[in-house]
């Protein structure tokens, strides 16, 4: 659900923190537990502005990192090193 919202350009607030930091703008990570900072990371979407600047945060970080595109390139380098073969082939 996470790569769908950021794809969409869908606000989010997240709990737990780690590895969820990495979405940066994309999202309000708030501590596991806390609600207060959970309220104010709700109430926070509720400006236009914070609700578009998440959004486009989101859709920026799903096309640099995580697009069909992107995706599909380090898989490709990832079969083409395990096979020993360096770099793919094109065509």
């Amino acid at each position: 659900v996470l790569l769908e919202a950021l794809a969409l350009g869908v606000p989010m607030v997240v709990a737990g923190g780690g590895p969820l930091e990495a979405l940066g703008a994309a999202a309000h990570v708030v501590p596991l537990g806390d609600d207060e900072a959970l309220a104010h990371a709700v109430v926070t979407l509720f400006s236009p502005d914070a609700r578009g600047r998440a959004a486009e945060a989101g859709k920026e970080l799903y096309r640099a990192r995580f697009s069909p595109e992107v995706v599909g390139r380090a898989h490709d380098r990832l079969y083409a090193d395990a096979l020993g073969g360096g770099a793919p082939r094109s065509g």
